[in-house]
């Protein structure tokens, strides 16, 4: 802990970022909060469909709902794709990150 901290800050410029970065990364600190905004941006996406509703703010929750009551299947549908989107390009964001800050999650084969 204390120890590693001090050798850190006494490290020469040149190799600081690299040992702060060692550091952090054998710590594993940084996965929680990358699955914690993962998991919030659903949340977000999800709720503000209701807080439009609530607050007739004009947005995509709102159209969502208009287009809901009207019956107009096309704009659901697209909406509905503009999600799924969203969330699939969310989740490569995450799992790329992932792949940077764990060791063990590498993109390359187990053999090379």
């Amino acid at each position: 802990g204390a120890t590693l901290l001090l050798y850190v800050v006494g490290a020469p410029q040149a190799q600081h970022f690299e040992m702060v970065w060692k550091v952090c990364e054998m710590a594993g600190w940084l996965q929680p909060p990358a699955r914690c905004v993962h998991v919030q941006f659903g949340s977000v996406l999800a709720f503000s469909v209701v807080t439009e509703t609530i607050f007739a703010w004009p947005g995509m929750g709102k159209l969502l709902i208009d287009s809901i009551n009207v019956l107009d299947r096309p704009v659901i549908v697209a909406y509905l794709m503009i999600i799924v989107t969203l969330f699939i390009f969310v989740n490569l964001a995450v799992d790329l990150l992932y792949s940077v800050l764990d060791p063990r999650v590498r993109l390359t084969d187990a053999q090379s």
